[in-house]
């Protein structure tokens, strides 16, 4: 039997390599339109970043979500100017879903969402 969290209940983990703390993971579950919707943050210290950790995280979070979550979708929202997140994801498998998304309270700031 899986652990699903609740709606909008956000799972954090640790990324480490080796015993090293890298930085943070986080899986938000949305539900929309009947379908459960794993949305992936990933935050890494500087000193970590460009080393290839970034892919292999979002590529565990990502089994994490359709595996234990049992989501129909595994998604991440990233700010358009974010060019490093984007080829992270984009080379961990996702494809870009649309050009400008606006869901975030952030008014001036312009994202796009990837999906798996």
């Amino acid at each position: 039997m899986s652990r699903i969290p609740p709606h909008n209940f956000p799972s954090i983990f640790i990324i480490r390599s080796d015993t090293i703390a890298a930085g943070v993971g986080c899986i938000t579950i949305e539900t929309v339109n009947a379908q459960r919707i794993g949305v992936l943050s990933v935050m890494l210290k500087k000193e970590w970043r460009n080393q290839s950790i970034g892919q292999t995280a979002i590529t565990l979070l990502s089994d994490q979500c359709v595996r234990q979550y049992e989501c129909d979708i595994v998604a991440a929202d990233i700010k358009h100017t974010n060019s490093a997140s984007l080829i992270a994801f984009l080379r961990a498998g996702f494809v870009l879903h649309s050009p400008y998304h606006s869901d975030h309270n952030l008014a001036s700031a312009r994202w796009v969402r990837v999906h798996y």
